[in-house]
């Protein structure tokens, strides 16, 4: 027996080490309590002694024994485990960094408060101002808001005070906080100047126009309009003459569109500017003139968005439009009905093969189908000069098959292309189309047919490959394996690229896995695997090599840690699109 040093205490000892009070419930004479406790001091002293005996090492427990007892047997105490180590904070702020990145915003949270329950000063802060910017990018703009306030709070030095700044303008932009968020964005701008100032100050434009405070928003607009920024400001001067019209002053809104319109980088910022000088031309009382920008977009960007916006002010206001350039700009936008009544004006005062085509395509996204293809075939039959004569072919053949499901139609539509224009660039196409036709009629050896003429016909067409390789898979389903495996030779031979490449290869090994020839097989799916590696049938490929079935679970997908080479060249790609020659890290807002 071992005695332990005596330190812990019976559950039945007091505070001060001795043998708690046993107490009864129900009552009992002076004298019943005198005898209990002289047998309580009785036991007592005989454990006390028992004790002591065997403490002392005593060679006998009875006067004359000659022999002593045999020695006690001693209880090895079970080991205690080994307490973990508590993770450090940068251990915390490490793994909170990952999942922030990842969009694991439960765990990323978890660990930025480890982080911050810090006593360090430093890893404290980190771990607050993550906490704020977890909620934020998790959509919690209230807990975010407040976190950062707090963060601010206590480390206003802290390197990323201008980032809290920024995001907590951005979660009170989110909550409607006008005031806070462009007090947050001028705190920003404050702490971090020179960055990105111009594209903050719009940001603050924003804000304010959202709120209807059109002056504010304005002043903010132009700011940001003589600040480095990429590529001209014209989004600038539109926006800031926006703003100035929506608060009653026109004058000095068509000064910022004007000069939008000279600054636009394109022809889709030219309309836009055109189409709010003429509005604010209009509400200076210039209607002519307004009616005349409006014009001007429609006879020079008609493919633009905002040309449509001054069209439909232009038909509101009876102004007469060229009716093939208002059929034109209605069915860019959609606007079909008015583009097929506008179309058949231009058609009744001058046929054109334009107008045939564009009606055809109105009248199919109105859902004319039969109509469409009568538009299509007038184009590609009366018009043979028309540049968009073959389009036009296999838009209607299209149109026979997707839209009426006239296979049989678009069959006859698309091997019409090939008889007539046989050296076409889109005949290979058309039979490719045509095969397609054929097989959704079930009509299976015919659609074998006339896939195979492209590899044959067209030898240097991208498509040649997918024609042969169609009609091997089809002469599978029909169990001629024989003429499968010489379909996806000849798809393998006209490949140009490697998935083309990697699909053929898979075929062919697989029919000589079949036929028991696994050598060769082997041999097949190694070109397959090579050929396109993160392809399907590479992939594929890859998995009949190693026995895995399809789409067998190969395991849990870990993100890389170490991101270092990627943050370096998103950094460098920065620093040369913005020009910046500032030389602090760029992993901060």
């Amino acid at each position: 027996m071992r005695c332990a040093t005596p330190t812990r205490r019976s559950p039945l000892q007091g505070k001060g080490g001795g043998f708690a009070a046993i107490t009864f419930d129900s009552p009992r004479t002076p004298e019943y309590h005198a005898a209990m406790s002289r047998r309580q001091a009785g036991v007592v002293l005989l454990v006390t002694a028992a004790v002591l005996v065997a403490c002392a090492g005593l060679p006998a427990l009875l006067p004359g024994t000659a022999t002593p007892p045999p020695p006690t047997a001693t209880i090895t105490p079970t080991p205690t485990a080994t307490p973990s180590p508590t993770p450090s904070p940068a251990v915390h702020l490490e793994a909170a960094g990952l999942a922030l990145r990842n969009g694991d915003w439960d765990r990323a949270l978890q660990e930025y408060q480890s982080a911050a329950n810090s006593a360090d000063p430093g890893p404290q802060g980190d771990g607050q101002f993550g906490v704020g910017e977890t909620y934020v990018r998790a959509g919690l703009y209230g807990q975010g808001a407040e976190a950062l306030t707090t963060f601010l709070s206590l480390h206003a030095d802290h390197p990323r005070a201008a980032d809290a700044y920024f995001l907590r303008a951005t979660a009170r932009r989110a909550l409607r906080d006008v005031d806070g968020a462009v007090a947050d964005f001028d705190a920003y701008l404050q702490t971090r100047p020179g960055v990105i100032d111009s594209y903050v100050q719009e940001w603050q434009g924003d804000v304010l126009e959202g709120a209807g405070r059109h002056a504010e928003a304005a002043a903010r607009y132009q700011s940001a309009a003589t600040l480095p920024r990429i590529g001209p400001a014209a989004s600038l001067y539109l926006k800031a003459g926006r703003a100035y019209l929506d608060g009653g002053d026109a004058t000095t809104a068509l000064t910022l569109f004007n000069t939008a319109y000279e600054v636009a980088p394109d022809d889709a910022a030219r309309a836009s500017a055109n189409l709010y000088a003429g509005r604010a031309l209009v509400a200076l009382g210039d209607r002519e003139a307004g009616y005349a920008r409006w014009l001007d977009s429609v006879e020079k960007y008609p493919a633009a968005l905002d040309t449509y916006e001054g069209l439909v002010e232009l038909v509101d206001a009876d102004v007469p439009v060229d009716s093939y350039r208002r059929g034109f700009i209605d069915f860019l936008a959609g606007a079909y009905e008015p583009a097929i009544q506008a179309f058949g004006r231009a058609i009744d005062r001058e046929p054109s093969a334009e107008a045939y085509y564009y009606r055809g395509l109105s009248r199919r996204g109105s859902g004319d189908y039969s109509g469409a293809l009568e538009d299509l075939y007038v184009v590609y039959v009366a018009y043979p000069d028309f540049a968009d004569r073959e389009t036009a072919w296999l838009e209607a053949g299209r149109t026979a098959s997707v839209f009426l499901g006239d296979y049989s139609r678009a069959r006859s539509i698309y091997l019409d292309l090939v008889a007539a224009l046989p050296g076409s660039a889109n005949a290979p196409q058309a039979l490719l189309s045509a095969g397609k036709s054929a097989e959704v009629e079930d009509d299976l050896q015919g659609a074998i047919d006339t896939w195979l003429r492209v590899p044959v016909e067209y030898p240097q067409s991208s498509l040649a490959s997918q024609a042969a390789f169609l009609a091997g898979i089809t002469r599978v389903r029909l169990g001629d394996v024989a003429g499968a495996a010489e379909a996806f030779r000849l798809a393998g031979d006209r490949a140009q690229t490697g998935a083309d490449r990697a699909a053929a290869a898979l075929w062919v090994g697989k029919i000589l896995e079949a036929q028991g020839r696994h050598d060769e097989a082997v041999g097949a799916w190694q070109t397959a695997a090579a050929s396109d590696v993160t392809g399907y049938y590479s992939a594929r490929a890859a998995d009949l090599l190693a026995g895995r079935k399809p789409f067998e679970p190969t395991g849990v997908f870990t993100f890389p840690t170490d991101q270092s080479a990627d943050q370096a060249e998103a950094e460098a790609w920065l620093r040369t699109t913005f020009t910046l020659t500032d030389t602090a890290p760029l992993d901060r807002l």
